[in-house]
Formats: C-alpha cells, structure tokens, sequence
C-alpha cells in the first residue's frame, strides 16, 4: 500500500491552479508549446551539441540564423510566384 505525502509547496501549487490567472496563462500555454515543438522538430534542436548555458545560446544562434535563411528561400519563392502568375 502506497501513501502519498503532499507538502506545502504541493498545497499551494494545487490552489493556484485552480485560479483565474492560472486558467488565463494556460490558454496561452499552447502557442509556446508549438514554437518549443517547432524548434525541436525543424530547427534541429533534438540534441544538444554543447554543453551548459554557451552551448545552448551558439546552438540557438546557429538554429536562427538557420531559419532566416529558410525564410528568406520561402519569401524568395512567393515573390517569384506572384511575378509569374
């Protein structure tokens, strides 16, 4: 048999989810969770190349600077469409 114990930190967090301001912020939580979702999938963050907080701030510069230039191709191709079309 198995008692779970919980603490105060647990009490409070268990109250504040259930506040206005916690149902508000969660709404929102989904547009976060796609751009986290986006950058690990696209922007080829699965793994970590460095390690620490360096590693992680060049590997995010590296993904960036990655991803203007695919948004730079895809502008490139709808200017190129609406000049044709």
């Amino acid at each position: 048999m198995t008692v779970t114990i919980k603490k105060e930190i647990n009490n409070k967090q268990a109250e504040y989810m259930q506040t206005e301001e916690f149902k508000d912020l969660y709404k929102e939580r989904y547009k976060i969770e796609q751009k986290n979702n986006e950058i690990k999938n696209i922007g080829d963050m699965k793994v970590a190349i460095g390690s620490g907080q360096l590693g992680m701030i060049i590997q995010g510069q590296y993904v960036f600077l990655a991803n203007m230039k695919r948004i730079r191709t895809l502008r490139e191709k709808k200017s190129h469409y609406k000049l044709c079309c």
